[in-house]
């Protein structure tokens, strides 16, 4: 059921979500142009689609299911796993500069940290209030 009052507090999130994917393709346009060399530049494109889906994942539940604390609650640690998955996948820019060996471990190992979290979070849900 659509809420007009829930549904305004989605566009920030929905305003996030177009910059964001704005960004996004411009790294993927010079990701093409550059046929495809350089792995930083990779790492900071899929920074920016992870934070394009972690904000739709905050927003569209807002919008359409903004009575439904279960949606919300999912809805919440999805999005949350969505921003881990870009913190970590922009932590691999300045490790590969520091450390490159050290990058594949520093990464899966904030993967598993990361997993493990979006697991509690499942198994323990918030409860939002609405």
């Amino acid at each position: 059921m659509f809420q007009p009052f829930f549904a305004l507090s989605a566009i920030p999130d929905i305003t996030n979500a177009v910059v964001c994917s704005l960004c996004f393709y411009r790294l993927h346009q010079t990701w093409n142009a550059t046929k495809q060399t350089d792995l930083r530049t990779d790492y900071f494109r899929k920074t920016y689609l992870f934070l394009v889906l972690s904000y739709i994942a905050y927003a569209l539940p807002v919008v359409f299911f903004s009575t439904s604390p279960e949606i919300l609650s999912k809805a919440y640690i999805i999005g949350n796993s969505g921003f881990f998955l870009a913190l970590v996948s922009f932590v691999r820019i300045p490790v590969s500069f520091k450390w490159p060996k050290a990058q594949r471990p520093i990464f899966y190992g904030m993967l598993g940290v990361g997993l493990v979290f979006v697991i509690m979070g499942f198994l323990f849900p918030p409860n939002p209030e609405v």
